[in-house]
């Protein structure tokens, strides 16, 4: 079966594999990422060429329809991070853990023994800083990790609750998916009736009857509105497969918590923590005195959950009515 991971993957293969065309005074090159974004980019593909900062209709064969160019484009810009630089974490658990005593925040550190050998600990930045009179000592890092990696051991959800949960997600989501298909249909016309409006600007001005001023102007327009037209486009698509193959495997993760945090890597660990917990107040001895979760586990660990589950079959749209948005699954 091919899924989006696989078509990624072949895609990333094919990739590697192309190299530019090489001429006398330069080598062929093999194809980078930012090369292919420039193709997916380029309006070209559409039957269109820029001449004197004007598109104007060429004769050339179009490739790719304007609905696809317009998701593609949406899907590239939400997933751009200009100048962005991947922020490096010393440990994991940074962020997530904080003093038992003066609540402030726990700071990683690497302190050298009198033979060169450095130990890791968590300590008080509070205490640390000299801001208040917090005595909490030095905590070695592994024994804060066993203490959290121990509390995901309590993270216990049934296989009726977890059955419950997927019926009723699935339930809501297909319910969900009409009204999804309404807004993809407003969004495809919405595409067409402005790539319309742009071919009978660009003939208006061809005729004299718009000046150039007023048509770029206008294209600008168009061009922006058709990527917000391609955001609202992919934002509706549904695989169900996806969706019933992610369903399940984050329910069984759920059902055995503690055993895949244990084995997870420490990238994966500070996802989970910051997915899980909100904060965690340690003390001596790795003594975890209270625990604030993340909204949607607070429902998960709910006792109500499963009577709750069961009134929502029966009422769609009960579940959160009067919780507040954040509770929504």
């Amino acid at each position: 079966m091919i899924t989006p991971r696989s078509r990624v993957l072949s895609f990333s293969m094919i990739v590697y594999r192309l190299t530019s065309r090489g001429s006398s005074n330069r080598p062929s090159k093999p194809v980078v990422v930012r090369h292919v974004h420039n193709i997916l980019r380029n309006r070209f593909y559409l039957g269109l060429f820029t001449w004197g900062g004007v598109e104007y209709r060429g004769t050339h064969e179009q490739l790719v329809s304007i609905e696809t160019f317009a998701t593609v484009q949406a899907i590239m810009a939400s997933r751009r991070q200009v100048g962005e630089k991947p922020r490096k974490h010393p440990h994991y658990l940074k962020g997530t853990i904080f003093c038992a005593r003066c609540g402030s925040r726990m700071l990683f550190s690497q302190n050298r023994g009198r033979h060169g050998t450095l130990y890791d600990y968590f300590t008080c930045i509070g205490r640390h800083n000299r801001r208040n009179n917090c005595d909490l000592p030095h905590i070695p890092v592994a024994v804060v990790e066993e203490a959290i990696a121990t509390y995901y051991d309590t993270f216990v959800l049934s296989p009726d609750v977890a059955a419950g949960i997927h019926d009723c997600l699935m339930k809501v989501a297909h319910k969900r998916y009409a009204s999804i298909n309404r807004v993809a249909k407003r969004e495809r016309k919405r595409i067409l009736d402005l790539e319309q409006e742009r071919r009978k600007l660009l003939q208006a001005h061809l005729a004299g009857a718009v000046p150039l001023d007023l048509l770029k102007e206008h294209q600008d327009r168009i061009t922006a509105e058709l990527a917000n037209a391609g955001a609202a486009l992919a934002n509706t698509e549904v695989h169900w497969e996806t969706v019933e193959a992610n369903l399940q495997a984050a329910l069984g993760l759920a059902t055995r918590f503690g055993e895949a945090y244990r084995r997870a890597s420490p990238t994966v660990r500070r996802h989970f923590n910051q997915a899980v917990l909100e904060w965690v107040r340690i003390d001596v001895d790795g003594e975890i005195t209270q625990v604030e979760l993340a909204q949607p586990f607070k429902i998960l660990l709910d006792e109500d959950l499963p009577s709750r589950l069961a009134h929502e079959m029966e009422n769609p749209g009960s579940f959160n009515r009067g919780r507040g948005s954040n509770m929504d699954l």
